[in-house]
């Protein structure tokens, strides 16, 4: 297949994230070698916050002997547990599992590199409630871009492309959501028209150090998330993190897949050129090459991505979430703390809320289980992958539409000239760096997730 058509990461960003091996399960475990860089959330935490290297080891060993017994000795006492580590061990008997290559190793916890990424998730904490369309008017946009700018990592970002990943070219074109978020879902019968609750301005969690402790040790948060009464359609980083929280895994692939189709009785519009169907005299596709067998892949290759995803997670990477990353900058027990300090973003968070610790968007904080990669963004490369293979990418959009500034209806659309390859593309880069707003997930999460999936729907 022409990989023109589908997500196409810049070759800059192949450059960070190399396609270095194969999906074959690795005789040890990252466990095995405990540090305070290891994902521990819900385990034992002893009196300064980290995990006592033998439990990490039980964790390592119980893993890379696939043993549910030893999993189930393992010190979690708490009502929170661990999410699916066995998973781990599904994905290599998926028979093309071996034509998927993995990314290369997460950053070091201990480099400049996660430390500037950190930087990335301090500054979306601060921006939250701001207006993802039209984010470079707003002044506080102008000096996370011009800090973020002096960074390796981020060197040269503007206003205009901040927290868009730029390894995803036509991700960047118009607005920072996709209209795929915004369109009215054709769903059988029934249409769904996607305005939604969403959370609280100004309302963040565990930036407090017996809250964010009680929850490491995997006790349900004290906290909860309150939600406008009113429905409104997403507009900001707050809203894309509450949708990336409560969405099932392919769910924005799955209206993507409805909207595009827009009539599954006539898909003739919508499907790619080399689609044979889109030209036949006498008949359509419908169970091979047509609606229902798109629909199915759809939620096929979530599941693909979602082992291959856990098996690096536990089997390859082990890496901590950011809001443990915040946990060690706030007791100076990571090298980069004092340059974290120094900056304008964590001098603004202490001021805010009290501490160091990274302001999460969710009460529970992030999942149990490691970082690296994002699910989330594993299933996006996945599931935009598969339907760039079916949908006309050229195609536009009949009726475009964007929400009005209150968000609580929507009308005539305002923007650039787009097409369904554009906001595919969006889309799987919003339900990545969604969860970088809610701060449960690193920058390289998205991209290797992203690098993932893509190889997973190829496959």
């Amino acid at each position: 297949m022409d990989r023109r058509h589908f997500l196409s990461l810049t070759a800059a960003s192949a450059a960070v994230l190399p396609s270095a091996s194969g999906a074959q399960p690795l005789p040890t475990n990252p466990f095995l070698v405990a540090h305070r860089g290891l994902f521990g959330k819900t385990l034992r935490h002893e009196a300064d916050g980290t995990v006592a290297p033998k439990v990490l080891n039980a964790l390592g060993a119980a893993l890379a002997a696939g043993d549910i017994a030893a999993l189930e000795a393992l010190p979690v006492e708490n009502e929170l547990r661990l999410a699916d580590p066995l998973a781990a061990l599904a994905w290599s008997r998926w028979k093309y599992a071996a034509q998927v290559k993995l990314p290369s190793p997460a950053p070091a916890w201990d480099s400049q590199e996660l430390a500037e990424e950190a930087l990335e998730l301090y500054w979306m904490a601060l921006l939250r409630d701001v207006r993802l369309v039209g984010i470079e008017r707003e002044r506080v946009a102008a000096e996370a871009a011009a800090e973020l700018s002096k960074t390796k990592t981020f060197a040269g970002v503007t206003p205009e492309r901040l927290f868009r990943l730029p390894e995803v070219p036509s991700a960047q074109l118009g607005y920072g959501i996709s209209m795929l978020l915004w369109l009215p879902v054709p769903f059988g019968a029934h249409t769904h028209w996607q305005a939604y609750k969403t959370p609280f301005r100004g309302q963040d969690f565990l930036f407090e150090r017996a809250e964010f402790d009680r929850v490491q040790n995997g006790h349900w948060p004290v906290g909860i998330s309150r939600h406008y009464s009113e429905l409104y359609y997403l507009r900001t980083g707050r809203d894309l993190a509450e949708y990336v929280r409560w969405d099932f895994s392919y769910q924005a692939f799955l209206n993507a897949a409805n909207i595009l189709l827009a009539d599954p009785h006539r898909p003739r519009a919508a499907l790619h050129a080399r689609n044979p169907y889109k030209t036949a005299r006498t008949q359509n596709g419908f169970v091979t090459l047509g609606a229902a067998e798109l629909l199915a892949l759809v939620a096929r290759a979530a599941d693909m991505a979602l082992r291959a995803a856990w098996h690096v997670k536990w089997n390859v990477s082990g890496l901590l979430r950011p809001e443990e990353y915040g946990g060690l900058v706030e007791r100076d027990l990571v090298p980069s703390a004092q340059f974290l300090k120094q900056t304008m973003a964590v001098k603004r968070v202490r001021e805010k809320f009290g501490s160091f610790l990274l302001p999460q968007s969710y009460p529970e904080g992030a999942p149990n289980h490691p970082a690296f990669p994002s699910g989330h963004a594993t299933v996006a490369g996945a599931c935009a992958t598969v339907l760039k293979a079916f949908i006309d990418p050229a195609m536009p959009f009949r009726f475009p539409l964007e929400p009005t500034r209150d968000g609580q209806d929507w009308g005539q659309y305002h923007g650039p000239e787009t097409n369904a390859g554009i906001e595919i593309d969006k889309l799987a880069v919003n339900m990545s760096v969604g969860r970088q707003w809610a701060g449960v997930h690193w920058r390289s999460d998205s991209l290797a997730g992203l690098r993932l999936g893509e190889q997973v729907g190829l496959a």
